[in-house]
C-alpha cells in the first residue's frame, strides 16, 4: 500500500515538474519507467488475480455504497486540489472494483471483434450526407446490407466523431490496434473513450447524457463521461486543439484565442470529495428504463400528429417491468437480446426463458410465467399462425395503415441531444412496420431504410467508394436547392445523374471498372450516355426487426378476427411501403406489402377474398348440420317406432 502510495505521489511530482519542463513523450517515458520499477513487485499478484471484488455478488439483493477514489486516465489517483485537474477514467475509477477487460468484452462493446457471432440482425449506424446524396447502413459487425466503416474509409477517430454522440464508448473508443496511424495526434490531444459504466449504471437523475453527447461533438473523449456524471463540468473543445496541445504543457496552448474556444479543462466539485478524497455514486446495478431510453427510443411521424402523449409506453414497461429484467447480463455484459433462436445462437439455454415464446409459452427448456407473465390460450387461431408469424407480427409497434409511417430513432437522428432537429420527416427515412420474412422464414414487422450511395462496379461485385471519394469525385458536381430544404432529402433529374456519372467514368476504363449509383433499390449506371436501371442485391433496402413497443392483446393485429389481415384491403398485407430515391422521375413510387413477405399477390387477393364468404359458409354448414340432425333424428323415431311394432308382434 505504502509502495502504490508513494508511486502515485511521484507521478503527481513529475506531472507538475513536466508542465514545466517536460512535454508529454518525456512524461510518457517517466511514467513507463516508474511502471516497470513496480512490475515485479506486483506482477505476481495481478497474474493470479482472477475475479475482484466487486465481480461475483455474495447473494445479498441490496446494492453496495459506491463512495470511491477516482483515477485518471493514467491510473493516478485524481485529488481535488491538483493542477492541473484531470477527469476520472471510469477504465481505472470502476476497474478498482470491477474486471474491466472483461465488461469491454460485452454486447456493447464488441462490434469489432470478429470472432463473435452477430446474432439477429440489429439497427446499424446510419452515415448521412445529404450533399452528395449519400444514405449507407454501417455496421462493425457485418450485418447483411450494412457496410463496415473501414470499407468507407471512416477510422475509428471518424467513427465517434460521426457517431459517438450515442456511443457507449469502449471498444473501438480505445483499443490502440484499432486506431488509425494517421489519427495519431488527435487520438493524444482527445484521449480515449473508455466505456460510459455511468451512462447505465448512474441513478442520480443529474447525470446528463445530452452532456455527454455534447461534449462527443466537440471531441473532447476523455472528459465525456466525468462531464455527464453530476461531480463536475467540464468546459473547451479538444476539436479545436491543435495537433501538439499538451494539457501538461502551457505553451502549446498559449496562443490560443480563448475568446472563441479553450482547452478542455475540468472542475470537480470539491465538496463532493470526503476526508478521505472519496465521492459517493448512486449506482444501480440494474439500469433504469431512462438510462436505456436515450440510445433506443423510437417515434412515429404522422403528417398531422407528432405528440408523444397520443403514443404508448410499452405495456411491459407500463406494468413496472425494467428493460434489464429481460435484458438481462452478468458481468461479462453479454447482453441478453430476447429473440427466439439465441439460446441456440450463443449456445446458453437460459437465454430461452426471455424471448417472448419462451416467457408466455414454452420454448425447448424455458419454463413459461417467468415474472408473473401470463400464458395466453390463443383460442380459435390455426397452429400455422404460429409456425409462420413471430409474436411481434400482432403485439409490436403501430397497428399497419394504408401506408408505412416514418420513424425517428435515437442513433439515427440523434434524439435527445441539445437543439437536436425535430422535423419529422428529418433525414434518414425509416419506414415501419414493415412486414418482412426474414432468414428463417418466420414473418415480423420490421424497420426499414433505402441506401443511397456512389460505388464502383467490377463486373458484378460493387463496392461504394469511401468518403474522400465522395468528396474528391462527387463533391461540387450535385447543384442543389438547399436555401429552403435544409435537413430534408433531395432529388435530382437523370441528367444530372448523367452529368456525375460521365465525370467519374473518364479514368475507369483502366481498370475494367464503372462508377454506378444506387438509390431506390436499384443500380443506375451508364451506357451509351443513357442512363440503364437494373436490380442488384447491393441496392437492397435494409431492414432490422421491431420488438417494441408490445401492445396488450386487445390491441394485438386479429383481435377483431380474421379480417384484420385476411381481407381484400388489409393494411397488413397490402400496405404500401414509399420506395426512397433521389431520382425524381423515381419519386413518390410504392411497392406493396407482399414483396417483402414474398407472397404472391393475386393469389392472396383471392384467398382473402374467400373469407368474405365464410360467414356464409359457416351459416351453411350450420343449416346442413341442423338439416342432417333432422332428418337422423326422423329416421331414428321411425326405426325406434319399427323396432318397437315388431317387437311387440313377436310377444303376440
Amino acid at each position: 500500500m505504502s509502495n502504490s502510495k508513494n508511486r502515485q505521489n511521484l507521478l503527481r511530482a513529475l506531472r507538475r515538474l513536466g508542465a514545466v519542463y517536460f512535454d508529454k513523450r518525456i512524461f510518457r517515458i517517466a511514467n513507463a519507467a516508474i511502471f516497470l520499477t513496480f512490475f515485479f513487485a506486483v506482477g505476481l499478484t495481478l497474474f493470479t488475480q482472477q475475479n475482484k471484488i466487486g465481480d461475483l455478488r455474495d447473494g445479498s439483493r441490496s446494492v453496495p455504497v459506491h463512495l470511491i477514489k477516482l483515477y485518471d486516465a493514467d491510473s493516478v489517483l485524481v485529488l481535488k486540489n491538483d493542477n492541473p485537474v484531470l477527469p476520472f477514467s471510469t477504465k481505472y475509477t470502476c476497474g478498482e472494483c470491477h474486471s474491466y477487460e472483461i465488461i469491454n468484452k460485452g454486447f456493447h462493446f464488441n462490434a469489432y471483434d470478429r470472432k463473435v457471432k452477430p446474432g439477429r440482425k440489429g439497427e446499424p449506424w446510419i452515415y448521412v450526407d445529404w450533399r452528395n446524396l449519400t444514405v449507407i447502413p454501417v455496421s462493425e459487425r457485418k450485418l447483411k446490407g450494412t457496410h463496415t466503416p473501414s470499407s468507407l474509409g471512416i477510422s475509428s477517430f471518424k467513427f465517434l466523431d460521426l457517431f459517438g454522440s450515442h456511443f457507449p464508448g469502449g471498444g473501438i473508443g480505445e483499443i490502440d490496434s484499432l486506431q488509425n496511424p494517421a489519427d495519431f495526434f488527435r487520438w493524444e490531444v482527445s484521449g480515449k473513450l473508455d466505456v460510459n459504466c455511468l451512462a447505465c449504471h448512474d441513478a442520480n437523475p443529474e447525470y446528463d447524457p445530452a452532456e455527454f453527447s455534447a461534449q462527443m461533438q466537440k471531441q473532447n473523449f476523455k472528459w465525456a463521461a466525468a462531464a455527464a456524471s453530476a461531480i463536475s463540468e467540464v468546459s473547451g473543445n479538444a476539436s479545436k486543439m491543435p495537433d501538439n496541445f499538451d494539457v501538461y504543457n502551457h505553451s502549446t496552448y498559449a496562443d490560443i484565442d480563448r475568446r472563441t474556444t479553450a482547452p478542455p479543462t475540468i472542475d470537480y466539485d470539491k465538496v463532493k470529495f470526503n476526508s478521505n478524497n472519496q465521492i459517493f455514486f448512486d449506482i444501480s446495478r440494474k439500469a433504469k428504463k431512462e438510462r436505456c431510453y436515450y440510445c433506443h427510443s423510437s417515434v412515429t411521424y404522422q403528417a398531422n400528429n407528432f405528440n408523444q402523449w397520443d403514443e404508448d409506453e410499452d405495456v411491459h414497461l407500463q406494468k413496472g417491468i425494467t428493460c434489464a429484467d429481460c435484458h438481462r447480463n452478468g458481468i461479462d455484459h453479454d447482453m441478453i437480446r430476447g429473440y427466439r433462436d439465441e439460446a441456440a445462437d450463443k449456445s446458453n439455454f437460459r437465454a430461452a426463458s426471455f424471448s417472448c415464446v419462451g416467457c408466455h409459452i414454452k420454448n425447448g427448456d424455458a419454463k413459461p410465467g417467468k415474472g408473473g407473465a401470463p400464458v395466453p390460450l390463443h383460442k380459435g387461431i390455426p397452429q400455422i399462425h404460429f409456425e409462420k408469424l413471430e409474436c411481434t407480427v400482432c403485439h409490436s409497434g403501430t397497428l399497419p395503415e394504408g401506408r408505412t409511417s416514418l420513424t425517428k430513432t435515437s442513433r439515427a437522428h440523434k434524439l435527445g441531444i441539445r437543439k437536436s432537429n425535430k422535423q419529422g420527416d428529418l433525414f434518414p427515412h425509416i419506414q415501419s412496420p414493415v412486414y418482412v420474412r426474414n432468414e428463417k422464414g418466420m414473418i415480423e414487422p420490421n424497420y426499414l431504410i433505402w441506401p443511397s450511395y456512389w460505388a464502383k462496379k467490377i463486373e458484378n461485385k460493387i463496392t461504394p467508394l469511401s468518403l474522400s471519394e465522395i468528396d474528391n469525385a462527387v463533391a461540387g458536381r450535385i447543384k442543389l436547392d438547399t436555401l429552403l430544404n435544409y435537413g430534408k432529402w433531395h432529388t435530382i433529374s437523370d441528367s444530372m445523374i448523367i452529368s456525375v456519372l460521365k465525370k467519374l467514368n473518364q479514368n475507369s476504363e483502366k481498370d475494367n471498372s464503372s462508377f454506378v449509383y444506387i438509390t431506390g433499390g436499384i443500380v443506375i449506371e451508364l451506357e451509351k450516355n443513357k442512363l440503364r436501371k437494373s436490380e442488384h442485391e447491393s441496392a437492397s433496402a435494409y431492414s432490422w426487426p421491431k420488438a417494441h413497443s408490445v401492445r396488450p392483446a386487445s390491441q394485438a393485429l386479429g383481435a377483431n378476427g380474421c379480417d384484420d389481415c385476411h381481407s381484400t384491403n388489409s393494411n397488413f398485407l397490402y400496405g404500401k411501403v414509399n420506395v426512397v430515391s433521389s431520382l425524381k422521375s423515381q419519386k413518390d413510387s410504392l411497392i406493396t406489402m407482399t414483396k417483402f413477405l414474398d407472397l404472391n399477390t393475386v393469389y392472396q387477393k383471392v384467398f382473402s377474398f374467400s373469407f368474405f364468404f365464410r360467414p356464409w359458409l359457416k351459416g351453411i354448414i350450420i343449416i346442413s348440420f341442423v338439416l342432417v340432425l333432422f332428418v337422423f333424428l326422423i329416421y331414428s323415431a321411425k326405426a325406434i317406432l319399427a323396432i318397437t311394432r315388431t317387437v311387440t308382434k313377436d310377444k303376440v
